[in-house]
């Protein structure tokens, strides 16, 4: 899942969308106004404050700029690498990706939404979040956009208790991604889970039991898996010693930092390095005690620099920035 956002100018809209597979695009039109010109000519005029929806036949020619440059946000979802803890996290709002994506069939690929006032009210909480770089709470809103989307596909909540359930399982959430951001904010020193807890406004009790509902997974789980994998791509794609590497992701004891690997990859990391980073990778313990050295992780988790990795597999549709 990637959220891109910024401003298209006239020379970056040609040649913008094409199909892909898997991949569902919804895209707000916050200044401007433009057409989406498909292959087979056909033009689908777009304005200020629509919702845009494309699904994975979209062959467009690119997007015709009426007035100038617009400006706006696009989500983009791949089904097929989206990873276990988001799908938790959408199963949990009851966002059923298969009743959006049927919106936009093959046979009619784009579909244009104006005027609903829950989307607007997602959007308009959403833009002061881009502003401020609150990835964490920008990935809520995302689901809660894609929450209703999947009501104007015409699927009903399950029903899962009173209003005052639903708004614990937000505040649960918004624990859980505030963790999850604090986490990876700096690999090199650690946050303890009383830390963290106390960054969220929260007791340690309550942000593991959060973060397991939001992600499925023990927060220390999580949180371990994540150094280790940006140590397994810093062992392929840097000549740092296995030492060094170790103590940029929080691990003053080189062993320690060995087992750990050794449990999360399947392979030590010579090994890893050794092999160009083929090896089996068995889940990692689901123990769930506090970190005793520095570091900070996530199971496939965003890698700095824009680089694709889960939980937010990236797939650029737009002009501008991405996380």
């Amino acid at each position: 899942m990637a959220i891109v956002w910024g401003t298209l100018s006239r020379g970056q809209a040609s040649g913008t969308l094409r199909a892909a597979s898997g991949l569902l695009r919804v895209a707000h039109l916050r200044r401007g106004r433009c057409a989406v010109v498909l292959s087979d000519g056909e033009r689908i005029e777009v304005a200020e404050g629509d919702v845009v929806l494309l699904g994975a036949g979209v062959d467009a020619m690119g997007i015709e700029l009426c007035w100038g440059p617009v400006g706006g946000l696009v989500l983009a979802i791949d089904d097929r690498r989206l990873p276990a803890d988001i799908r938790h996290v959408c199963s949990s709002f009851d966002v059923s990706l298969e009743a959006i994506a049927r919106m936009v069939p093959a046979e009619r690929p784009v579909r244009v939404v104006h005027d609903n006032p829950a989307l607007s009210h997602v959007l308009a909480e959403a833009y002061p979040l881009v502003d401020e770089g609150n990835i964490g709470y920008l990935r809520l809103k995302a689901v809660e956009l894609l929450r209703c989307l999947t009501t104007l596909a015409g699927v009903s909540p399950r029903g899962r208790g009173s209003a005052r359930g639903g708004s614990a399982r937000v505040r649960h959430v918004r624990i859980a991604l505030r963790a999850q951001q604090e986490m990876t904010r700096d690999v090199s020193r650690p946050k303890t889970i009383p830390t963290l807890a106390a960054i969220c406004g929260t007791s340690p009790t309550v942000l593991k039991e959060a973060f397991r509902e939001t992600f499925g997974v023990p927060i220390y789980t999580w949180y371990r898996e994540y150094r280790v994998r940006l140590a397994a791509d810093a062992l392929l794609e840097s000549d740092l010693s296995v030492a060094e590497i170790a103590a940029s992701v929080g691990y003053s004891n080189p062993s320690k930092f060995t087992k750990a690997f050794s449990d999360t990859m399947g392979v030590t990391p010579r090994e890893w390095r050794a092999a160009g980073g083929v090896g089996p990778r068995p889940a990692a313990a689901a123990d769930d005690e506090p970190p005793r050295e520095a570091g900070a992780g996530s199971p496939e988790a965003s890698r700095q620099g824009g680089r694709a990795s889960a939980p937010c597999a990236l797939s650029s549709v737009w002009a501008g920035r991405t996380f």
